[in-house]
């Protein structure tokens, strides 16, 4: 129901003044008057009164006109206001809806997965190890971006929830992407290490002493397995985890996209109050 808007300080000086004029004509009408006057009291009382009747006709049509556009004015500058806000937030809904879709393409596992799966021959271990290195930023910076998004916004039940279950990919990625560049440094230096040793002494070694070079090279590669082990090792501890982790993640996002729009949703609703 729409409030009424009643300014009585304004009504009743007019409600004194117009009872104030009635009274004293009540008092002025019966005296004698000093020059010859048409009409007795009666019909100056009726002439007086429709005077006063008219002027308080006009007085309540000014009075309701100027409330009606002042109540106007202030709805029309409210909408204008409102409709800035819903425009403003579906901005922001559709630029973070964009951070949290590239965070799951970043943080989800299969992500990860087919990084560690990655086979080219041509790629070096080094270039490889860049990408991981990049990987790992990407992580981060899914981190940051969240929280640079809300750094000047209220930090609703949601948002606490998708930051945590962020911050856990980023704890357990920590752990994992160290493991894995420390594994393929090693295989990288072992196996040129290998291939140096056999290049060296190829030129100096019989037919029957290859054999023994073959198991220098094995040598090398046993160290890479070595250090494959203790890289599975510590990808299988958290696979759980991770797993885990991706569904949280989904929910957290639909969750915050959810609570977010509903902002807009109450304040469309607002704005068609004020319309009708």
């Amino acid at each position: 129901m729409r409030k009424k808007h009643i300014y009585w300080k304004g009504w009743i000086w007019i409600v004194i003044i117009l009872t104030s004029l009635l009274l004293l004509l009540n008092f002025i009408l019966p005296l004698q008057s000093f020059f010859p006057v048409i009409g007795d009291e009666k019909v100056w009382l009726t002439i007086w009164g429709n005077i006063i009747s008219s002027v308080i006709a006009t007085s309540v049509g000014v009075v309701m006109q100027r409330n009606y556009s002042r109540r106007e004015y202030v709805k029309e500058q409210k909408l204008v206001s409102l409709r800035n806000k819903v425009d403003n937030y579906k901005v922001l809904y559709k630029e973070l809806k964009g951070i949290i879709e590239s965070n799951i393409s970043i943080l989800e596992f299969n992500e990860f997965i087919k990084l560690i799966q990655y086979i080219d021959y041509k790629t070096t271990n080094a270039e490889l190890i860049a990408k991981v290195y990049d990987y790992q930023s990407s992580v981060l910076n899914a981190l940051k971006r969240i929280e640079f998004f809300f750094q000047n916004k209220e930090k609703s039940a949601e948002y606490i929830v998708y930051h945590g279950v962020v911050n856990e990919f980023v704890n357990i990625y920590n752990k994992i992407l160290p493991a894995y560049i420390k594994y393929l440094n090693t295989m990288d230096k072992s196996a040129h290490k290998s291939f140096a040793n056999v290049d060296i002494l190829l030129p100096f070694v019989e037919e029957k002493d290859k054999l023994q070079l073959s198991m220098l090279k094995m040598a090398g590669n046993n160290m890479i397995y070595e250090w494959k082990d203790k890289f599975i090792h510590v990808f299988d501890i958290q696979k759980d985890n991770m797993d885990k982790l991706t569904k949280a993640l989904n929910c957290a996002s639909t969750d915050l996209l959810n609570d977010e729009n509903e902002k807009i949703k109450e304040l469309e609703v607002e704005i068609r109050n004020l319309e009708y």
